[in-house]
């Protein structure tokens, strides 16, 4: 077999480096060799570590509502649907919503399990343990409003109201590469380490408990659907969904709550909810319904082992924009992600590449040191750059996390 070596960096924590599916798909056609000196590096959200490679074939891994910068990467593969760029980047949200390879889609059509005793379930749950993006600010407003008619239980660290009832996600680990901010902003002492798939079917126990599912997304954006909507449709709970505004194109629009048929009106849902609750015809007629169209994609698998044996074999052929990934201030779609959720600011706390003499002029501000551009005008700068054939694209994807 063929020898090739490979690199992840900028992973998110889920994801072990070790043993994942990029590797599982990759040694059934490969001798695969771990190294820092790639030929092929793989790359996500991570961070900015993949800068410092520049002599291999970077490959980006899609797995947060991001387009990737083709200007930083040679190939990609992620959730946004109406993205095309010829054999440079492949559209397979449904295989990454399950998460390192997890197959989410499997039985979601099968309804036989539902029945009129689900009426008699508890009213409706909230798991949800971060606050930030839109999202989720609207899902802890939509949450308190429908506590006002009935309990939400809320098992997560939002809202917390009830205890010992769904498995950990995620365990503490001293040796765990990230330690994400708390739900109230504060840094964990110990990093965390993710628990394995099993937390998908015990989440899924907790769910069929409940008649209605809160299942917001944390942004909305075209394309990105999570396991957030996947995992109460496969428990027969009737997801309140926010997030994706092409949702309809996968899942159909009779199965669960959409926000957008409610012009995102908080109170508008809150209504639907209640007058779902209180008529039992309507409530079974959408627990009932085939919850997905025939636009579903049950071989994103597949057509993933494909893609990564085309990309090998195609070879090391770099076709990024050498001038714009060593310019200054350097910026992707995957900086600008991590700088919304985090407040961060790569053009000025990453220093990955020296900036020329016309931006070395700083100033401190609060003990922080901060480039004389707003922050505004530096990511508008940094899009010219990162974008240079695709800017409305970007811009139009960046609203949508805002």
């Amino acid at each position: 077999m063929k020898t090739i070596k490979i690199q992840f960096v900028d992973m998110p924590m889920e994801f072990d480096v070790n043993d994942n599916f990029i590797l599982t798909m990759l040694r059934k056609h490969y001798e695969v060799e771990l190294t820092e000196n790639p030929d092929f590096l793989f790359y996500s959200f991570g961070g900015l570590e993949f800068l410092k490679k520049q002599d291999c074939v970077r490959i980006y891994v899609g797995g947060e509502p991001i387009i990737p910068n083709f200007n930083d990467c040679d190939y990609a593969f992620g959730y946004v649907t109406d993205l095309s760029f010829a054999d440079r980047y492949l559209s397979i949200p449904e295989f990454l919503a399950g998460g390192n390879g997890y197959d989410i889609c499997k039985g979601i059509e099968d309804r036989r399990a539902v029945n009129n005793q689900m009426l008699n379930r508890k009213f409706c749950n909230f798991v949800y343990s971060n606050r930030k993006g839109v999202g989720a600010q609207l899902r802890e407003a939509l949450c308190k409003k429908l506590m006002q008619y009935k309990k939400v239980d809320c098992p997560g660290r939002v809202l917390h109201n009830i205890d010992n009832v769904l498995a950990p996600r995620y365990t503490a680990s001293k040796d765990a590469k990230y330690a994400p901010a708390s739900v109230d902003g504060e840094s964990n002492a110990e990093g965390l380490a993710v628990l394995d798939d099993s937390w998908h079917v015990d989440k899924r126990r907790f769910l069929r408990q409940y008649k209605f599912t809160i299942a917001f997304e944390n942004v909305a954006l075209e394309g990105f659907t999570s396991e957030k909507l996947y995992d109460p449709i496969h428990a027969c709970s009737i997801p309140i969904y926010w997030g994706n505004p092409k949702v309809t194109e996968r899942f159909n629009k009779d199965a669960f709550i959409n926000c957008n048929d409610y012009d995102n009106d908080i109170d508008k849902v809150v209504r639907r909810v209640i007058e779902l609750d209180q008529d039992d015809e309507a409530y079974m007629h959408m627990l009932r319904q085939n919850p997905v169209t025939d636009k579903l994609d049950y071989h994103g698998a597949d057509r993933l082992e494909e893609y990564l044996v085309h990309i090998i074999e195609k070879g090391k052929i770099l076709v990024r924009n050498q001038d714009a990934t060593d310019a200054w201030p350097h910026i992707s779609l995957n900086a600008a992600y991590i700088w919304r959720q985090n407040g961060w600011d790569p053009l000025v706390e990453q220093h990955i590449v020296t900036p020329p003499a016309s931006y070395q002029k700083e100033r401190t501000v609060g003990g922080l040191i901060s480039a004389e551009l707003t922050r505004k005008q530096r990511l508008k700068e940094a899009w010219k750059i990162g974008f240079p054939n695709s800017f409305l694209l970007a811009k139009k994807i960046y609203n949508k996390l805002r």
